[in-house]
């Protein structure tokens, strides 16, 4: 959807079943305050990122570079198009905390997916470039 020019944003639920089915996603809110007025306006605006367990401490575009602040993980992933975006690993036994991609000039848009070392992950919405 995102490739034929639709702006979307993506949102993580917790499908609960039962005691061993409980926090299997979520959304991270960035809002004012926590009011449900803020949060819900926050949420509206797509200032939320969708997670089962990493954290993205900042992402943004300056320019024509993306940034990426996360918890510890073992991947970082700028996914864009038609680029496809750029992928950073972690050397084993080491973690990533942090990356920037230079974006290619035809880029509409920028996500950033991030995956630990127990396979969790966390998606942000897409930053649109043009």
């Amino acid at each position: 959807a995102l490739r034929s020019g639709m702006k979307y944003v993506g949102l993580a639920t917790d499908d609960f079943h039962g005691n061993l089915d409980s926090i299997g996603g979520w959304i991270m809110v960035s809002a004012i305050s926590l009011t449900p007025a803020d949060l819900i306006d926050a949420i509206k605006s797509g200032s939320f990122y969708s997670t089962t367990g990493p954290e993205i401490y900042d992402f943004y575009v300056n320019g024509k570079k993306a940034y990426a602040k996360t918890s510890p993980v073992r991947e970082i992933s700028f996914i864009s198009y038609p680029q496809r975006g750029t992928n950073f690993q972690s050397p084993p036994g080491a973690y990533l905390h942090k990356a920037t991609a230079v974006l290619d000039n035809r880029v509409d848009f920028v996500r950033l997916e991030i995956t630990d070392v127990h396979g969790k992950k966390a998606w942000s919405n897409p930053i649109f470039i043009n």
